[in-house]
């Protein structure tokens, strides 16, 4: 039996954000899964794959199923793209899944056989082999996920990926990877999915198969940069030093560098930062979002505003790059959050930003409050546009993103920050150089 996997919402996805763009990890592990149970399996993602929407209708036809991968924001061109391959083929089977399906499942019933919610091996598998044809699969964990199946990677993926921002090694010689240390997240954000797929829960692997994986995909691709993709990857101090101790051990400091996302947890920060540094870490993700502390209750998020600013200034004590995530348009925010992030951005030890735009994805907590959603309209739904009401009309909230943004790139802080990290590390001329050029100019923001 062959199968067809599909992400067709990577170029759309990575030039909302503009943080990089990888391969999809999760279709990767559910190829993998498959086809270690004697499955022949395809995955293809438009455009890290060379090929075209038109391309891949010519040869789904050769394919007894196809399933989808799909975020909010592609929802529609999702089903869109599933009823012109049912066309095509009418006994094809299909399924969907990913964060948008997940979220609103009945939004796809129509187009798809079924609906799978949360994590996809073990579903996928059972739907495949005709034990579960329910209409929709609700989410359920993947318990027994130990990491030592490693994803079904492709070369052409690889080749393609890219660690865009503040990175120091140049664009047209990177082999990007991202991986998974820890599946799940434990925070019940208002705005987030996680709570949703992973139902608050993390599942870990051994260190020892995180070292195997980057050891194979440094042999075979010539991995240079990973991307730990673990929503909180400090959820756990230990696991986080155990993790950086099997690095050190088997020497992956010297053969990539890598990138992790970490809440604003001060538990066991003054440990794990110097360990991730020593280990290979060249840069953090930390999700501030508003340090403004009536925003951060309504966002459910943890930590408070000394908490953020400790975690930003241990990070940078440590020589590592600081990317902070910030939100502006929730409903509960004014004029003074505004000011309080604009404080933030001028005072603290940040390297780089990126402002979202506050959206309610579906299914999530903030989803439910539906009267206060103005915009209907899911390929908006990609923090790039104003989705609620707010105390901003939709110029006046873009308008603040933009000036927030131009602002950090053009203050002295920012000027300062830089000189410093390339007379600590010459390898940062050209991260910064690359991103102003590539990135910020473009944007017009510098």
């Amino acid at each position: 039996m062959k199968v067809l996997l599909l992400d067709l919402g990577k170029g759309n996805e990575g030039a909302a954000s503009g943080g990089g763009l990888q391969g999809n990890l999760g279709l990767e592990y559910i190829a993998s899964f498959i086809k270690m149970n004697g499955y022949k399996v395809v995955v293809l993602e438009p455009p890290l794959n060379i090929i075209s929407c038109d391309e891949i209708l010519k040869i789904a036809g050769d394919f007894d199923a196809v399933g989808m991968s799909c975020m909010t924001w592609n929802a529609d061109t999702t089903n869109a793209f599933a009823a012109k391959i049912r066309q095509k083929n009418p006994t094809i089977r299909l399924v969907v899944g990913g964060n948008g399906p997940t979220g609103i499942p009945e939004f796809f019933t129509n187009f798809f056989d079924t609906v799978i919610c949360g994590e996809g091996e073990i579903p996928f598998l059972d739907w495949l082999e005709k034990k579960d044809l329910r209409k929709i699969i609700p989410a359920t964990r993947n318990l027994s996920w130990n990491g030592n199946i490693f994803p079904l990677r492709n070369k052409e993926v690889i080749d393609a990926s890219c660690m865009r921002g503040i990175w120091p090694i140049p664009y047209s010689e990177q082999k990007v990877a991202n991986l998974l240390y820890g599946r799940g997240c434990y925070n019940a954000c208002t705005f987030c999915s996680s709570p949703l797929t992973w139902l608050r829960k993390i599942v870990w692997r051994k260190p020892k198969s995180v070292v195997n994986e980057i050891l194979e995909l440094h042999e075979k691709y010539g991995i240079n940069s990973i991307d730990l993709v673990d929503p909180t990857f400090n959820a756990n101090p230990t696991k986080v030093l155990d993790l950086c101790e099997a690095f050190i051990k088997n020497g992956i400091q010297n053969k990539i560098k890598w990138t992790a996302m970490v809440s604003p947890s001060v538990h066991g920060a003054q440990e794990i930062f110097p360990a991730m540094r020593e280990a290979g870490c060249i840069k953090v993700g930390i999700g501030i979002e508003d340090p403004t502390p009536s925003e951060r209750k309504n966002l459910r998020k943890g930590g408070n505003a000394n908490s953020c600013r400790q975690m930003v200034e241990l990070a940078s004590t440590n020589d590592l790059l600081i990317r902070a995530y910030l939100i502006i348009g929730d409903d509960c925010q004014g004029e003074a959050n505004v000011a309080n992030i604009r404080e933030a951005l001028s005072s603290w030890p940040i390297d780089e930003i990126r402002i979202s735009i506050f959206t309610p994805f579906p299914g999530t907590t903030a989803w439910l409050i539906q009267d206060k959603i103005k915009e209907k309209d899911f390929s908006k739904f990609n923090t790039n546009n104003p989705i609620i009401k707010s105390a901003w009309n939709n110029e006046q909230l873009v308008e603040i993103r933009r000036e927030l943004t131009y602002d950090f790139y053009n203050s002295e802080n920012y000027k300062k920050r830089r000189l410093i990290k390339i007379e600590k590390d010459c390898s940062y001329d050209i991260a910064y150089e690359q991103f102003e050029e590539k990135f910020l100019k473009p944007k017009g923001y510098i």
